[in-house]
């Protein structure tokens, strides 16, 4: 899946994923993650959702990352905010009070633009990537994350023999487990919950 795929759906505003209202999953499982407010939340492929607001509004910093600039302008804008911006590297940051968006690729991002990162909200990036792309997204997180991150995943199961016109895929259980590589970082999803400990330890 390249970043043109990705691109040309905003240009359609072919946006289906995109939700108006603020995720329910959201809203009932955050407390499960035992954050403090001004802990920041890393929100992966983050579009234009307005979940990034309510994290904040929960006291959170939240670092967001999208390659569409179509999206980036279009949270801004349609939220009334006016962000600052400048050029870091691979990214163009996007910032307005406790909300940084990322402007680039996800698999640019290194170690230290998530060096103050407690947490992770991820409701539309497994679900997103084809089978193939998931191990590879799952490395790279954990390759940049800090030790102990807590995550929260949202994803979708179904018979995709019945909905093979879904853009998001299904996720099973047992796929949400494979894609992780023996993994430095905490997650939590309404469906299953698995815990890695620092060293050693068993996934349940």
């Amino acid at each position: 899946m390249e970043p043109s795929f990705w691109h040309e759906r905003w240009e359609r505003s072919e946006i289906g994923f995109h939700q108006q209202d603020i995720n329910v999953h959201l809203q009932q499982f955050w407390t499960q993650l035992d954050l403090r407010p001004g802990q920041r939340v890393f929100a992966p492929l983050c579009g234009k959702s307005r979940d990034l607001l309510w994290l904040a509004g929960e006291g959170h910093p939240v670092t967001g990352v999208e390659i569409s600039q179509l999206a980036v302008e279009a949270f801004f804008t349609e939220n009334g905010l006016k962000p600052r911006r400048w050029r870091e590297g691979a990214f163009e940051i996007w910032e307005v009070d406790e909300i940084r968006i990322l402007l680039g690729d996800f698999f640019d991002l290194e170690p230290q633009h998530l060096a103050d990162a407690a947490g992770i909200y991820d409701r539309a990036s497994l679900i997103a990537l084809p089978p193939p792309m998931r191990a590879r997204y799952a490395r790279h997180l954990d390759a940049i994350l800090p030790v102990g991150t807590r995550v929260l995943l949202v994803t979708l199961e179904y018979d995709q023999v019945y909905w093979r016109d879904r853009r998001s895929r299904s996720v099973s259980r047992r796929c949400g487990r494979c894609t992780r590589p023996p993994m430095k970082w905490n997650c939590s999803t309404p469906a299953m919950r698995w815990r890695r400990r620092r060293a050693g330890g068993s996934v349940v």
